[in-house]
C-alpha cells in the first residue's frame, strides 16, 4: 500500500525534501494528503520522513544532515553521546559546517569552521557523517567554550579506560588538526 502512494527511492531514503518528492512525482497536495493518512511525518518545513516502528540517535542525525545539507557533519556533545563517552543529554544535534552556513532550525547548534578539514578524521555513515572519536576528543579539548574542560577531560578518561582510543591516535589527530600546541599539557596528564 505504501509502495503504491509513495515512490520506493524515497521509502528507502527515509528523510527527504519536498524537491526530492516533486523530482520523484509527488504533488505538494499528495504529500499533504499522505501526512493526514498517517503515511509521511511532517518534521520541518520542507522536510519528510517515511515513519518506522522505532526512532533513535541515528534517525535524528539523519535529520539534522538533511536539514544542514552536505557538507556537515555530527561532532562535539552529540559525537559524545554516540560513542557513549558522557552521561550529559543536549537536546540539540551538534553538526559541523562551514563558515558561511546558516541553519534556521532550532534543533540543530551549528559549529562553524573556516576550514572544517573534512578529509580529515571523518567517518561516513549511512545517512550522516560524523566526526572520529579521535576527532572528538581533540575538538572538546580545544574548543571548551563548546563542550567545557571537565566534560572534555571526563570524555577522554573514559575512552582510554574503555580502550575505545589511544593516546598516541588523540596525538596524531590533533597534529593533523593543527591544535597539538593549543593542548599539548592537557594531553601531557594521559601519556605515561
Amino acid at each position: 500500500m505504501l509502495r503504491d502512494k509513495i515512490p520506493l527511492f524515497l521509502i528507502k531514503k527515509g528523510i527527504f525534501t519536498y524537491a526530492q518528492a516533486a523530482s520523484n512525482g509527488l504533488s505538494q497536495y499528495a504529500i499533504g494528503r499522505l501526512v493526514e493518512q498517517g503515511l509521511l511525518d511532517h518534521i520541518d518545513r520542507g522536510l519528510y520522513q517515511v515513519p518506522n516502528g522505532s526512532f533513535s540517535n541515528e534517525d535524528i542525525y539523519r535529520q539534522a544532515t538533511v536539514i544542514a545539507g552536505f557538507p556537515c557533519a555530527v561532532s562535539l556533545w552529540s559525537a559524545l553521546v554516540f560513542y557513549d563517552l558522557t552521561d550529559e543529554i543536549d537536546n540539540k544535534t551538534w553538526v559541523l559546517v562551514p563558515v558561511n552556513k546558516r541553519i534556521k532550525n532550532r534543533s540543530i547548534h551549528p559549529v562553524r569552521r573556516v576550514n572544517p578539514q573534512w578529509r580529515t578524521g571523518i567517518d561516513i555513515h549511512d545517512g550522516y557523517w560524523m566526526t572520529s572519536i579521535e576527532r572528538t576528543l581533540v575538538e572538546a579539548l580545544a574548543y571548551p567554550r563548546f563542550v567545557g574542560s571537565f566534560a572534555a577531560n571526563s570524555a577522554v578518561k573514559r575512552a582510554l579506560s574503555k580502550k575505545q582510543a589511544d593516546i598516541s591516535e588523540i596525538v596524531i589527530m590533533a597534529k593533523k588538526l593543527n591544535v597539538f600546541k593549543r593542548i599539548k599539557k592537557v594531553l601531557e596528564v594521559y601519556i605515561e
